[in-house]
């Protein structure tokens, strides 16, 4: 009887997962940003903005990840994340690394749907020891333009913009050609 109840549980389960999750408004937002994107960065006090590039590709219907490059001239930045809503939390989820920093930044985020603006929010400890928190405002304008300025500070009630990022759709080599 137990074997049949088992064999019962896993071959729903089965069918369960094959389906996947439901995508939300949320998740269908974030797999709208798939794509590769030509960043153009700004630093205050930098003598002129830098390039580089974003890639996001969608991972089953709820989820991305994106790959994130940029030059600083000697220092050459790259970050990986994975984004998500929890409908459960009621968040936007996710998870950052990248090679100038020794730990995970786990941010959280809403979205204004009126005005097409996604805010994140993370504490980071970084290398010295020290936390810093972290909040990231990206505007979306229509589909093929984006702009994200990250905020940083010591509190969360101090935080001072430190960059921003100027995407735009990468044209695809098809578009190119035309």
């Amino acid at each position: 009887m137990h074997r049949f109840a088992s064999v019962a549980v896993l071959a729903l389960a089965s069918t369960t997962f094959a389906q996947g999750p439901k995508a939300t408004p949320e998740h269908k937002f974030l797999q709208g940003q798939a794509g590769k994107w030509d960043a153009v960065i700004t630093l205050p006090g930098a003598n002129a903005p830098m390039k580089g590039s974003l890639e996001v590709r969608k991972l089953g219907n709820t989820w991305v990840t994106s790959t994130l490059k940029m030059d600083f001239g000697p220092l050459k930045y790259e970050g990986r994340g994975t984004m998500g809503f929890d409908p459960r939390k009621k968040k936007f989820v996710g998870s950052w690394a990248d090679n100038i920093t020794d730990s995970l930044a786990l941010p959280e985020g809403t979205l204004d749907e009126a005005t097409k603006t996604f805010t994140e929010t993370w504490s980071q400890a970084l290398p010295n020891g020290d936390t810093a928190f972290f909040k990231l405002v990206t505007t979306h304008d229509g589909d093929d333009k984006m702009k994200a300025v990250y905020h940083s500070g010591k509190t969360a009630d101090e935080l001072k913009e430190v960059m921003t990022i100027e995407y735009t759709r990468a044209k695809t080599e098809e578009k190119k050609a035309k």
